[in-house]
């Protein structure tokens, strides 16, 4: 098994190389459509992932708790089959059953739920206020295990792709 990846080796460590060869490339600023086109007409392209930091800065708020957003990015659904991070709670096969679906990471849903389960909690945002766009509140659909410190990835939230065309 092989894998090439314009990132660092810790990282390489989390692509999935179990009985088939990888052969990844990260492309920062690539235009969204490569990774389409990619997957639907390069031989041997099995999947694709698009990862887009939100550079917005979100308050969200679950009842009297209102905390700053945290280090939020836009993923597609394929996210967690792609790379090895761990879903806890939700569903790997569809981690965004909605337009306003959120998975955050186990931290958060410490800092926001305390011990309550999280999935189906809402947590309001100010998005619609700040942008004049995108949904009042977002519907916890997945917990997700904490990124590792090795990995350049520092994610505490992920929101779907689909989200991606109102920004």
């Amino acid at each position: 098994m092989t894998g090439f990846m314009s990132m660092p080796l810790t990282f390489i460590k989390l692509i999935h190389t179990s009985e088939r060869e990888v052969i990844a490339s990260v492309w920062e600023g690539a235009p969204a459509p490569v990774a389409i086109f990619s997957k639907q007409s390069i031989p041997g392209v099995v999947n694709t992932v698009r990862i887009d930091n939100v550079n917005v800065p979100l308050q969200l708020a679950y009842k009297n708790k209102k905390l700053p957003g945290s280090k939020i990015a836009i993923v597609d659904p394929a996210f967690f089959s792609v790379f090895d991070f761990k879903l806890l709670q939700g569903n790997v096969a569809k981690p965004f059953p909605y337009i306003n679906s959120i998975i955050i990471s186990a931290s958060e849903a410490k800092k926001y739920f305390d011990d309550e389960d999280a999935i189906g909690k809402v947590l309001k945002t100010d998005l619609r206020k700040t942008l004049g766009m995108g949904p009042d509140n977002f519907i916890v659909s997945g917990v997700m295990q904490d990124f590792p410190e090795n990995s350049t990835l520092q994610y505490k939230m992920l929101l779907p792709m689909a989200l991606d065309a109102d920004f």
